[in-house]
């Protein structure tokens, strides 16, 4: 089954819906980002076929999936991954997929 350009708008509002919440059980969140990236990730092709520049975001989200499922299985272990240089990257990162 494809996907029609509006459930692709419901899939990133769900994305961001969820990407504002974090219930956690100790160290493992239940509604972890890198699922909410994958959301916005299936709905792109779509999106790209009425507006052509929402390809250019297709890298980014797949490295900001990547990036926060790593973190993610990290964090289930108690590893915090902490420096200053990738927490710059991904703030320019982030900021660059969501405006």
């Amino acid at each position: 089954m494809t996907k029609t350009y509006s459930q692709s708008i419901k899939d990133i509002a769900w994305a961001y819906i969820l990407l504002c919440f974090h219930f956690k059980i100790v160290t493992i969140d239940l509604l972890p980002d890198w699922y909410c990236y994958y959301l916005i990730y299936t709905a792109l092709p779509v999106m790209e076929k009425r507006a052509p520049s929402v390809g250019l975001l297709k890298n980014f989200v797949v490295f900001m999936t990547g990036y926060e499922a790593v973190e993610w299985f990290l964090q289930i272990f108690g590893v915090e991954l902490d420096t200053y240089i990738l927490s710059l990257f991904i703030g320019v990162v982030y900021i660059y997929t969501h405006f």
